[in-house]
């Protein structure tokens, strides 16, 4: 079983660097930024494995530049 997991708190600090948005997220993890908004905004949880995985690898090259 998938166990859906809260990325309010991730999104919310990827949008304090001022060259991030929704849409460049979303772009990275392969999402709509409508997707991005919701589980920022309205605390929606992602509930596919691939999805989750894709997130992070999104955040860690955010880390690495």
């Amino acid at each position: 079983m998938i166990q859906a997991i809260s990325l309010q708190h991730e999104v919310t600090e990827i949008l304090k660097d001022p060259n991030q948005s929704y849409e460049h997220i979303a772009a990275g993890v392969g999402v709509s930024s409508m997707t991005i908004r919701r589980w920022h905004k309205d605390n929606v949880r992602p509930k596919s494995r691939v999805v989750i995985m894709s997130f992070k690898n999104y955040k860690k090259t955010l880390v690495q530049n």
